[in-house]
């Protein structure tokens, strides 16, 4: 087993750091995808910059942070889900929008021939 060494500092800034994973986490799973809209709003997870030098993390929050990556990883399946979903809505409608289309597309009958 790792020994920790760190200082009360090591433990405060990875303290925080889990507070801002879980906060960002917190906000992707109330407002996933918006019921009404079908939006997702990626702005949480697109500010999200990766923390630098910040050492082993501390072994009295290990169970918050594995806590933390099997929400991440839910949240990950369900985005997972959520985009085959969509995937197949837009074939269908594609699908659909070309038989609508040909459909409306003039035809000309040459009774002359």
């Amino acid at each position: 087993m790792i020994e920790f060494s760190g200082t009360p500092e090591t433990e405060l800034t990875w303290a925080t750091e889990l507070d801002r994973l879980e906060l960002e986490l917190h906000q992707i799973e109330r407002h996933q995808i918006d019921r009404t809209t079908g939006a997702f709003d990626l702005q949480p997870v697109l500010s999200w910059v990766e923390p630098r030098d910040l050492g082993p993390i501390p072994p009295s929050l290990m169970p918050r942070a594995r806590d933390i990556l099997a929400r991440q990883q839910q949240v990950a399946a369900g985005l997972s889900d959520a985009l085959d979903r969509i995937a197949r809505q837009q074939r269908y409608t594609a699908r659909v929008t070309q038989v609508v289309n040909a459909a409306q597309l003039p035809v000309y009958l040459d009774i002359t021939a």
